[in-house]
């Protein structure tokens, strides 16, 4: 399972491939995940070009944001249900 997820995140996050190579529905997918975004956030801050992350940020920040808030409502759940 760790494999798939590694794979899926190299792909989508054009770490292997340039996303501008591959196009596409490919792309507009890719450009959805927070993979992608990710990395043009560590691209930019190696670059020294830290006006232009705030948008690739945002998104990842979003992901983190809805990611976080499911695990609290799913732990709530299972500490009512007694499944914990």
């Amino acid at each position: 399972m760790c494999a798939l997820l590694t794979n899926i995140a190299g792909w989508f996050s054009g770490v292997w491939i340039p996303l501008e190579l591959i196009g596409g529905v490919f792309k507009q997918i890719a450009l959805i995940l927070p993979f992608y975004h990710s990395v043009e956030v560590g691209k930019l801050v190696l670059n020294g070009s830290f006006s232009s992350i705030l948008p690739h940020i945002g998104i990842v920040l979003i992901y983190a944001i809805i990611v976080y808030g499911l695990a609290i409502v799913i732990f709530n759940k299972k500490m009512h249900d007694g499944t914990v």
